[in-house]
């Protein structure tokens, strides 16, 4: 006869972390979130591939959502239209960027730019939005984590500009803070 207990507690036992999960849960919109909720985040993310010199997104492209380097090496970069391109940040795996873009319907201050063979990890704002949708404490949690991450950057950077989008809380921001 097999016992309920016993069976529940090794239900997880010896399968492994998907790679997903294991590269989502460093990130810090994700890093408060348990397994089950890593593992539904990972549900949504898309996988991309690009070879070197292609562009992730351009400069003024609209911003869709934010990228996780799987594997590979990219470069953000400004100036390119002009021709004095100016390398911002060489990242690599584990890295992320647009993150911005989850929350912000703006076009992209900078482009991104794969430096070699990488494999990038999309989610998108409307994954974010469906997952508010389907689950809603899991959505607010994330969206909420990512405006206040992006409010911790503002507060924590030296160059504060009266008229910056960051000084006002969207309100559909403010509705999820009440909901907390």
């Amino acid at each position: 006869m097999k016992n309920a207990y016993w069976n529940n507690i090794f239900t997880h036992w010896g399968k492994e972390e998907s790679e997903n999960v294991t590269i989502t849960k460093k990130i810090p919109i994700f890093a408060n979130l348990n397994h089950n909720e890593l593992e539904e985040v990972s549900k949504l993310l898309h996988d991309r591939g690009y070879k070197p010199d292609e562009y992730v997104f351009k400069r003024h492209a609209p911003g869709e959502g934010m990228f996780i380097i799987h594997s590979g090496i990219v470069n953000i970069i400004v100036g390119e239209a002009s021709g004095n391109s100016q390398v911002l940040a060489e990242l690599s795996n584990g890295d992320f960027f647009g993150e911005m873009a989850l929350l912000e319907d703006e076009v992209r201050s900078a482009a991104a730019l794969a430096k070699d063979h990488s494999k990038l990890l999309g989610f998108f704002r409307p994954d974010l939005e469906a997952l508010i949708e389907v689950n809603p404490s899991l959505g607010k949690e994330v969206a909420f984590d990512r405006y206040l991450g992006l409010s911790m950057h503002f507060l924590m950077n030296a160059t504060v500009h009266v008229n910056s989008p960051f000084l006002v809380m969207p309100e559909a921001l403010v509705c999820l803070a009440r909901t907390r």
